[in-house]
C-alpha cells in the first residue's frame, strides 16, 4: 500500500510540474574517476590570459636581451684584456672595471629572475581564479567526480637514475593518470566563452 501511494505521489508531482510548466530536473549523474587539467596548457590555451602574461613579461624580456648583449660585449673586452700585459696600470684598471661590470650584470640578471618568478606567481594566482570558475562549471556540466591539476610532469620516472627519480617524485602528488582523463581542452573551450 505504501509503495503504491509513493508511486501515485511521484506521478502526480510530475503531472503537476508538466502542467504548470515547471521542469523536474534529475540530479546530476557523477562520472566516476579522477580527471585532470594541465594548468600551463590551460593558460596558454586562453588567448586573453596568454596576452596578459606576455604583456607583463615584455619589459623583463627586453631588459634580459640588453643584459645578454652587455655580457657578450664584456666577453669581447675580456678577450682584449687577455692579450694585454698584466703588469701595466691599464691592465689592472681595465680588469677591475670589467669585474665591476660583470658583477653588475650578474646581479641584475639575478634580480630579473626573481622578478620573473614574482610575475609568474602573481599571474598564476590571477589566472587561477578564472580557471577555478571554469573548472567548477565544467565539473557541473559534465558531472565529473573530481578534477585535479596535473602533476608538474607526467613523464616517466627515470628509475635508473635515483637522484632524478627522487627529484621528480618530490614534485608529484600523483604517480600517473590515464591520458584519456585529460579535460584541459574542454576547460579551454569554457575559458574561451
Amino acid at each position: 500500500m505504501r509503495k503504491s501511494f509513493l508511486l501515485y505521489f511521484v506521478v502526480a508531482a510530475l503531472a503537476v510540474g508538466t502542467a504548470t510548466g515547471y521542469v523536474v530536473r534529475a540530479a546530476a549523474v557523477l562520472v566516476p574517476g579522477t580527471y585532470y587539467i594541465d594548468l600551463g596548457r590551460a593558460i596558454k590555451g586562453d588567448p586573453r590570459l596568454e596576452a596578459q602574461f606576455a604583456m607583463a613579461m615584455k619589459p623583463l624580456q627586453t631588459r634580459y636581451q640588453e643584459l645578454k648583449a652587455e655580457a657578450k660585449k664584456l666577453n669581447t673586452e675580456k678577450d682584449q684584456l687577455a692579450i694585454m700585459d698584466p703588469a701595466t696600470a691599464e691592465y689592472r684598471s681595465l680588469s677591475m672595471h670589467l669585474k665591476i661590470r660583470e658583477e653588475t650584470v650578474k646581479g641584475e640578471q639575478d634580480l630579473l629572475m626573481q622578478a620573473q618568478r614574482s610575475i609568474d606567481d602573481e599571474f598564476l594566482f590571477m589566472a587561477s581564479s578564472s580557471i577555478h570558475k571554469a573548472v567548477e562549471k565544467l565539473g557541473a556540466e559534465k558531472g565529473y567526480e573530481s578534477i585535479v591539476v596535473a602533476p608538474i610532469s607526467l613523464k616517466a620516472v627515470p628509475w635508473d637514475n635515483p637522484a632524478q627519480a627522487m627529484e621528480l617524485l618530490r614534485q608529484r602528488s600523483t604517480y600517473w593518470i590515464h591520458p584519456d582523463r585529460d579535460v584541459t581542452d574542454e576547460l579551454i573551450a569554457i575559458l574561451a566563452q
